[in-house]
This record gives C-alpha cells, sequence and structure tokens, in this order.
C-alpha cells in the first residue's frame, strides 16, 4: 500500500514529466534560483536572526 506522501510524490513527478522539455526547463531553473535563499532562512534560523512561524 502507498501512503499519502509518497502518492502526492509519485503525482507531482507524472505532472513533472507530462511537461514539455521547455517548460521542465524552466521549473529546474526556478527552483534552482530558490536554493540560495532557502539557504539563507536556515542560516538566518540558526544563528537567531528570525523565529518559527507559529
Amino acid at each position: 500500500m502507498i501512503n499519502d506522501s509518497m502518492s502526492t510524490e509519485i503525482e507531482i513527478r507524472k505532472e513533472i514529466m507530462s511537461l514539455p522539455p521547455n517548460r521542465r526547463g524552466e521549473l529546474l531553473n526556478w527552483l534552482i534560483q530558490g536554493m540560495p535563499l532557502l539557504q539563507q532562512v536556515k542560516d538566518d534560523f540558526r544563528s537567531g536572526r528570525c523565529n518559527r512561524w507559529k
């Protein structure tokens, strides 16, 4: 039996693979650009410059 998160991951993968190659490239670029921002948020949280959302 597949759990909900695994089912969601499979569906996301199917949707991504159904995109035309140029759209997959756009998605990849968007994700790559978000990585430095994510790292900055993690660094800020670890250093105490921000707090967990409630």
